[in-house]
């Protein structure tokens, strides 16, 4: 099982138990050639064998759906709390976004409002817009890459003054 149980199905399911449970005390208290009957036709909502099976196959769908949810408990969802896989399901579920997606949207939302208004302070149309916010993330990545390449040279003049010290120690040697 793969699909939530709604709350309808999880009410006919308790009311199938309920019935299996109670046909079984009755048909203990009176006897089973006294109670336990089935008809012909087949009258599910009287017979006990029917009351028994679907009471037995509620069960069953009611296990299926506590290893589902045990699934989503135990399973790794990358978050930092077990549980977070399951609690977002129930968000979407009940047609509303996880607190943390929220947040993210809010963070996303200020950003776009900031963008807007930097955009109308520069007069800026929507596709001028993408196009400098495209050269200033292009800009960043050089920046990135320029500071990575610098590092990368610092080590090495450190390494080959280290070189050059050794060479002028061993010399005078």
């Amino acid at each position: 099982m793969t699909e939530r149980l709604s709350a309808d199905r999880l009410a006919e399911l308790r009311g199938q138990l309920k019935r299996a449970h109670d046909e079984l005390g009755e048909v203990c208290e009176q006897g089973l050639s006294r109670r336990f009957v089935m008809r012909v036709p087949a009258d599910p909502q009287r017979d006990s064998d029917l009351l028994i099976g679907a009471g037995l196959e509620a069960g069953d769908e009611l296990l299926a759906e506590v290893e589902r949810m045990r699934a989503l408990l135990d399973g790794p969802c990358g978050s930092c709390h077990p549980c977070d896989n399951y609690r977002d399901e129930t968000w979407r579920e009940a047609g509303r976004k996880p607190p943390h997606v929220h947040e993210w949207d809010e963070v996303n939302g200020e950003l776009e409002a900031l963008r807007l208004k930097y955009d109308a302070l520069l007069g800026l149309s929507k596709e001028a817009s993408d196009k400098q916010w495209e050269r200033i993330r292009a800009a960043e990545a050089e920046v990135a890459r320029l500071l990575a390449e610098n590092e990368r040279l610092d080590r090495d003049l450190l390494t080959a003054q280290g070189q050059l010290a050794d060479a002028r120690e061993a010399g005078r040697g």
